[in-house]
């Protein structure tokens, strides 16, 4: 996900509300369901992932060919008193098909978290407990998976994860 690859590669720049629409259009149904827990609407949801994108800082895109495929970043926040960047990401399929995005991204992942710890020692969030990709892949780059809580209406379980610099 660097400069540069070859044209149809990852490539990661700096976010705009621009990028919100096309990634929206495009979210991985696992992606789509966890944001949903928090905006029943597609107009909520969209409206989520642009405040995200404006209230991240910092905030990046994942493009092939300058079209969106995901976006990640961390927003300012204080937990139990502590100052931590609220990470995130919300993706397209096309984030990990074809094997060699899925490869690329994986293997630069702990690059781009190491980006945001430079503007926040802790990092955290909650993620859906639905989510085993999700999961396994947080565990992978060294977050704790702690706390569990019920949010919406449906009452889904969240895990709290945590990952100190």
């Amino acid at each position: 996900m660097t400069a540069d690859s070859a044209a149809f590669e990852l490539r990661v720049r700096p976010s705009s509300k621009k990028d919100s629409l096309p990634l929206f259009r495009s979210l991985r149904p696992e992606d789509l369901r966890e944001l949903s827990v928090g905006c029943p609407t597609e107009a909520q949801c969209l409206h989520s992932i642009r405040a995200g994108i404006q209230r991240s800082d910092p905030c990046y895109t994942v493009h092939v060919a300058g079209r969106p495929v995901a976006v990640f970043g961390a927003i300012p926040g204080v937990v139990r008193g502590e100052p931590v960047g609220i990470c995130w990401l919300l993706g397209s399929n096309d984030l990990v098909n074809p094997l060699s995005n899925r490869t690329r991204f994986i293997r630069e992942s702990e690059k781009w978290l190491n980006t945001l710890h430079e503007h926040y020692p802790t990092l955290w969030n909650l993620i859906d407990s639905r989510n085993s990709v999700h999961l396994r892949w947080v565990r992978w780059l060294g977050f704790d998976i702690s706390n569990s809580i019920e949010l919406g209406h449906d009452r889904i379980v969240f895990h709290e994860i945590i990952r100190k610099s």
